[in-house]
């Protein structure tokens, strides 16, 4: 068994980084700030997924999104959403005092819950929010099979 020496100076540290990332974090601005450029590298929209009524429900808000730059892929068990945000009326003679509104494009991936019928999901998008509703697959009765 070895001793190790406690130093305070550790969870001063610990508590530290932990507290600087959550702010750098994106769960503030919902996209990732290059630190040395100031620059935005990506931004992905929030998704709820739930299971009711025998179906999985992902939701995703995608305000300022026509339903034309929306992308909705499935491969095997992944559920794949691929989008771009774009800014009509972009100033480019002005200062900004703030811009929080973001654009670009975005790729979000999700692995579905086994049993999940993918051959009959439909897909609906109102108000800036994507409903997707993945039914679950129809499980085959236990059949007796007779023996000859």
């Amino acid at each position: 068994m070895t001793l190790v020496r406690y130093n305070p100076l550790n969870d001063v540290s610990l508590f530290r980084n932990n507290f600087g990332r959550f702010f750098n974090d994106s769960f503030f601005t919902g996209h990732t700030i290059d630190q040395k450029a100031g620059q935005k590298k990506e931004w992905q929209p929030v998704v709820d997924i739930i299971k009711k009524d025998k179906k999985v429900i992902v939701t995703a808000e995608l305000p300022g999104i026509s339903k034309e730059d929306i992308s909705i892929d499935v491969n095997e068990e992944v559920l794949t959403l691929k989008g771009e945000r774009k800014y009509e009326n972009e100033v480019k003679e002005a200062d900004f005092y703030r811009k929080e509104r973001i654009s670009g494009s975005f790729s979000r991936s999700f692995v579905l819950p086994a049993g999940v019928s993918t051959e009959e999901i439909n897909a609906e998008y109102k108000d800036g929010i994507l409903t997707i509703k993945i039914p679950e697959a129809q499980k085959e009765e236990v059949k007796q099979i007779t023996i000859n």
